[in-house]
């Protein structure tokens, strides 16, 4: 793998924003222009990850101080479970060396629907050196997980990049 990561660019962003809206669900999606539009600001970036010169998946990042919020992570389906995921995981933690990533996950709960595909999600993480910080959210009516690499993160880290990413975000 020749991994790499570049911002969105109109050659492939056709590809980013069909992938962005197969992976994720509708009630979990910022408007696709909104995140275009928010990439712009010095602390956040809307990615392209490349294998060469062929795109493998997307990322949308916001950085606060010394955390960086892992928003939207995403492989193209056909190249899932080919070791893309912890490559870009890798690439990333080399990138923001020194800094708290972190993410949110569906909660683990047996009587949501989905179970079995959120165990695997949570272990994908934690084989790939995120901890659970045992922090948890409700968003919509969603409960979320918060997993931290790098070191913990706080429920006020947590509200602080969250102000700044509203604070900045187009309504």
């Amino acid at each position: 793998m020749n991994l790499h990561v570049i911002p969105v660019t109109e050659a492939d962003r056709d590809t980013i924003f069909a992938l962005y809206t197969r992976a994720f669900p509708e009630e979990e999606r910022i408007a696709y222009p909104a995140l275009e539009i928010r990439a712009q600001y010095e602390d956040a970036e809307l990615l392209t990850v490349l294998d060469g010169e062929q795109p493998v998946g997307m990322l949308f990042l916001v950085q606060y101080q010394d955390l960086v919020l892992i928003l939207y992570f995403a492989v193209l389906e056909e190249l899932r479970n080919q070791g893309y995921g912890a490559a870009i995981l890798r690439k990333l933690a080399e990138r923001y060396a020194g800094c708290r990533l972190f993410l949110d996950i569906e909660a683990v709960d047996e009587a949501q629907p989905g179970h079995t595909m959120r165990v695997r999600r949570r272990n994908f993480y934690l084989r790939n050196g995120f901890s659970s910080t045992n922090r948890t959210y409700t968003w919509k009516g969603m409960t979320f997980e918060i997993l931290s690499y790098g070191g913990d993160v706080t429920r006020e880290d947590c509200r602080a990049l969250i102000r700044e990413l509203k604070a900045k975000m187009p309504k």
